[in-house]
């Protein structure tokens, strides 16, 4: 858009940042990128307590410094005050790189996560195992990086979210196909869960959950009992999946210190209902959210539909080791 709301577009899409106050007014607006087609995929707030944009790009343009060429990682500072750009820089290679979660370390590091098709530039020295892999990538408080690895299969390997596990490693959480560093893929997409080194990227763990069609991860999180909450969109019905309601199912599972199923659960109707996020409350709920197209038939999880695709949250008490609504 260029209207309304919106100024500032550069001339196709761009990434859209709003700070807003308590009653939802605008404090400022801003538009970031270039003349070509720019997504946002994340804001993150810093320790400075400025914002992260996290963002691919084809531009090479307006706000956008540098393209290696295809899409490229795209991740800037902004001042929280008034969003203008502290410092932005691209990551990638000449193929397709897109970045989706970043998180800052309490040295001030920062590492990203996100998919690569490059073995060139801010690749350069990594194997690709012959498709889209995983990538992962540690830059310091200015951008430069640290350190940059890829893992995966000859298929689609994504990574969706990053967060620090307990003893400051790297939790990683997406989605592997068949074969490469994949040791135990259960037929098409598995939900695809790592631990990499801070210090160096290297790969401590990897294990992936799901069954014979497409199921994909988009958050890990420690839990208390030092075992995992692993939140993901279900499609199988075979394998380590718990059931199946439609289409696809949000699908909650909580694993042991030893990374093995404790339990877990799936939520839907007799449609598609896709998770996009989730995050742990303090008292030990966990809530869910995505869009759900199902309807409130008998034994459907989903209640209150008002049309085609809704927005849809699910609280889960996940304490008493079922993850009852």
């Amino acid at each position: 858009s260029t209207d309304s709301d919106v100024v500032g577009n550069h001339g196709h899409n761009d990434l859209w940042m709003i700070k807003l106050d308590s009653a939802g007014n605008f404090i400022w607006k801003r538009c970031y990128g270039g003349t070509k087609d720019d997504a946002g995929r994340q804001v993150y707030e810093n320790l400075d307590g400025n914002y992260m944009g996290v963002s691919y790009l084809y531009s090479k343009n307006g706000d956008v410094s540098a393209n290696y060429g295809d899409y490229d990682a795209w991740i800037f500072e902004v001042d929280k005050d008034s969003g203008n750009i502290i410092w932005e820089k691209n990551y990638g290679g000449t193929l397709e790189d897109r970045v989706r979660s970043i998180y800052q370390w309490p040295d001030s590091n920062y590492v990203f996560v996100g998919n690569t098709f490059s073995t060139d530039s801010d690749l350069a020295g990594t194997t690709n195992q012959g498709g889209e892999d995983l990538w992962a990538a540690k830059i310091d408080k200015h951008g430069n990086i640290i350190w940059s690895v890829q893992y995966g299969s000859p298929g689609m390997d994504r990574a969706y979210y990053l967060v620090p596990d307990k003893d400051g490693n790297v939790l990683v959480c997406g989605r592997d196909s068949t074969g490469g560093i994949v040791s135990n893929n259960h037929g098409d997409a598995d939900v695809w869960i790592l631990k990499l080194d801070y210090a160096t990227g290297n790969l401590i763990w990897e294990k992936s959950f799901g069954g014979s069609n497409e199921d994909t991860g988009f958050r890990i999180d420690p839990s208390d009992d030092n075992g995992y909450l692993v939140s993901a969109t279900l499609k199988s019905s075979d394998g380590d999946s718990p059931g199946f309601k439609g289409a696809a199912d949000y699908w909650l599972i909580k694993l042991d210190s030893a990374r093995n199923i404790e339990w877990s659960k799936n939520y839907g109707g007799p449609q598609f209902d896709h998770l996009y996020d989730a995050f742990a409350m303090p008292d030990s709920t966990y809530w869910m959210v995505g869009f759900t197209n199902s309807d409130s038939l008998p034994g459907s999880d989903v209640t209150g539909v008002h049309g085609e695709f809704d927005l849809w949250v699910v609280k889960a008490g996940w304490c008493d080791s079922t993850g009852t609504i």
